[in-house]
């Protein structure tokens, strides 16, 4: 069983979803279960399909530097045996445990590496710089944990990188430029973090992207125009559609970028009039008027004749 999930795809697995993870609310479901009970999100049909195998299938929580097969592919990258027939392409969640802790920051030398899917577990932490410099990375999705830092300038080496999922997380800082490097992106989904900042222009610059989230941050500013002329994005939620719960504050909302995008303008209070000057002082009073000076005195009598 745990061979079969580590080594099938998870678009291959989605069927036993309910709710396929893309049309789930944001801010529900898997993260707020996961929040509210202290387990990850199980599937009904999982459940009962692990009922079936009797006493041997139980949920046990495993840290991410013991998982199959990130533990014994890592020693062959020690030892230089790495294998580059698949077997270190794929690092999947398996379904009988919940992965905790953090990851490791030897992933980076697991050069075959190509999908990192880690949704709806616990695990803390930043991702590690060294994520961002394996070459053949095509999709990171890690939704629904408990990660906290921020994206560094590093993200533009995951030349590869075609789906970044980071949404439901404790990420914050502001979005580097240099996720315009990404010149294979097709889908980026940053919502349901405390990313600020503004969007980064070079967004607009990306050939390839069809999917962009960025709603539930703290994000400001104002919209790149150019997004309303992206002609493959179809899937653009820059805020949540309803001023009352929006936490973006976005401006330069045009026409085009409005039927382009689920976006609202987040009016800020004006501020309170000043109020009106204060006349000036009046003048100090003048002086009282000096004194006319003394009168000279009278001239002596003439003295008398001799």
């Amino acid at each position: 069983w745990r061979s079969w999930a580590q080594n099938t795809s998870h678009s291959h697995r989605t069927w036993i979803s309910p709710t396929p993870p893309r049309m789930r609310s944001r801010g529900e479901g898997a993260r707020s279960t996961r929040r509210a009970t202290g387990e990850p999100w199980r599937s009904p049909v999982l459940l009962s399909t692990l009922a079936l195998l009797g006493p041997t299938a139980s949920w046990a929580s495993v840290p991410f530097a013991q998982t199959e097969p990130f533990k014994s592919c890592l020693q062959a990258a020690v030892d230089g045996l790495l294998p580059d027939d698949g077997t270190c392409a794929r690092f999947i969640a398996p379904w009988t445990d919940t992965v905790t802790g953090t990851i490791p920051t030897e992933i980076g030398l697991i050069h075959t590496l190509q999908d990192v899917i880690f949704t709806s577990q616990e695990l803390t932490g930043a991702v590690p710089e060294s994520m961002w410099t394996l070459p053949r990375l095509r999709r990171l999705w890690l939704r629904d944990n408990s990660l906290t830092g921020s994206l560094p300038a590093r993200v533009g080496s995951a030349a590869k990188l075609a789906t970044l999922d980071l949404a439901g997380n404790d990420l914050g800082g502001s979005l580097p430029s240099e996720l315009g490097g990404l010149r294979l992106l097709s889908q980026l989904d940053l919502s349901d973090n405390s990313f600020v900042g503004t969007l980064p222009p070079e967004l607009v610059t990306l050939p390839a992207l069809g999917r962009l989230y960025v709603h539930k941050n703290q994000l400001a500013g104002i919209v790149p125009p150019g997004i309303a002329e992206m002609a493959t994005l179809t899937v653009c939620e820059l805020t949540t559609g309803d001023p009352r719960t929006s936490t973006n504050m976005l401006g330069g909302v045009t026409e085009a970028i409005a039927a382009k995008c689920v976006v609202d303008t987040v009016s800020t209070p004006s501020p309170p009039p000043s109020p009106p000057p204060s006349p000036p002082p009046p003048p100090p009073p003048s002086p009282p008027p000096s004194p006319p000076p003394p009168s000279p005195p009278p001239p002596p009598p003439p003295s008398p004749p001799p």
